[in-house]
């Protein structure tokens, strides 16, 4: 081929593309063109249905509102566990009540427990509840309310009875002198031996602790004596006590004791003395003998004994140191 019909061919072949390329470039605008009409229909669309939600009037209610929720006016204790009691087991149960127009519960759900067994208590303790009804609109109506039941050691803390089962009076030994505001404590070595405490035994000792006239020293109790030396305690637990007294210028005197269930303890403590004042004089010295004589006399050796007729006490009348008494009334007189 020669070079000016090669040089033709290329010229050709370049308007042939380019034509094509027009063709193509033709295409492409007019899908964007449709594309953006497209797009124009959909975002008025979507405008026209925001702007008739935006000014469509809002739906109304048309349930009157609650004019006062149910108040509990009947009250029913859940069972306690005896045993969850003295394990110290306490915590609430979230519970939902649907409350009738009467006021009675018609069904209980446990929202939020913390025990199966005491979340079935309370439930069922719910199930007997009686409110005064929910009103709304002057009417009574019916409600889905909430309520929290709480098991806590208090309420059985408040059940304990205060009375006096250990008393007692201090003296001094020998001048048998009462000791006034002397500290006695009273300790718990056995923690378990009274079986009708129903709390844990530190919760317990903690309540009669309050109680007047004695106060908790760490895990013991405390109390003074009055004026006269007497000092009480109440509603101590039953089993083995330790007992100690603490009081200056004294020996310190220890001492256990036996509380028995439903009867009271009453004692008396010497306490020895082991300081003195200064103008006090302390003689120490032996005990006095007394010398003591004692003569015999046998059946036989009575009735050997002449011009007394075998009369026992004439014969002792008739010993050294006796004597008959007046006008012979039959009675015995011993010299010293």
């Amino acid at each position: 081929m020669s070079t000016k019909s090669a040089g033709a061919f290329t010229i050709l072949l370049c308007m042939v593309f380019s034509l094509n390329a027009q063709d193509t470039l033709s295409d492409t605008l007019q899908k964007i063109q449709k594309s953006h009409i497209a797009d124009t229909v959909d975002t008025a669309a979507r405008e026209a249905t925001i702007s008739s939600e935006a000014v469509a009037p809002p739906v109304e209610d048309s349930l009157p509102p609650i004019d006062s929720m149910p108040v509990l006016i009947r009250f029913v204790k859940a069972f306690y566990p005896p045993d969850l009691v003295k394990r110290g087991v306490e915590g609430t149960v979230l519970l939902d009540l649907v409350v009738n127009d009467s006021g009675r519960v018609d069904s209980v759900a446990v929202v939020e427990g913390f025990h199966p067994t005491l979340d079935s208590a309370a439930a069922a303790a719910a199930r007997s509840f009686l409110f005064s009804p929910a009103k709304a609109g002057g009417k009574a109506v019916p409600v889905l309310m909430e309520y929290a039941y709480h098991f806590t050691i208090t309420q059985e803390l408040t059940a304990i009875e205060e009375f006096v089962n250990f008393k007692g009076r201090l003296f001094e030994r020998g001048s048998r002198s009462p000791l006034a505001n002397a500290l006695v404590v009273v300790s718990f070595p056995d923690t378990v031996a009274d079986t009708s405490i129903k709390v844990p035994f530190h919760m317990y000792v903690k309540k009669i602790g309050n109680f007047s006239g004695q106060f908790l020293q760490e895990t013991s109790l405390a109390t003074t004596t009055d004026s006269l030396g007497f000092f009480q305690f109440k509603s101590i637990p039953a089993g083995s006590i330790g007992v100690k007294v603490i009081v200056p210028d004294f020996e310190a005197f220890t001492d256990k004791e036996a509380i028995v269930h439903g009867k009271a303890t009453d004692v008396v403590y010497r306490l020895q003395r082991i300081s003195y004042g200064a103008n006090e004089i302390v003689v120490y010295g032996k005990i006095e003998k007394k010398e003591v004589s004692q003569q015999t006399l046998t059946l036989n050796e009575v009735k050997k004994i002449p011009g007394l007729g075998g009369d026992a006490v004439k014969v002792v009348q008739a010993l050294p140191g006796v004597a008959r008494s007046a006008f012979n009334m039959g009675s015995i007189i011993v010299r010293g």
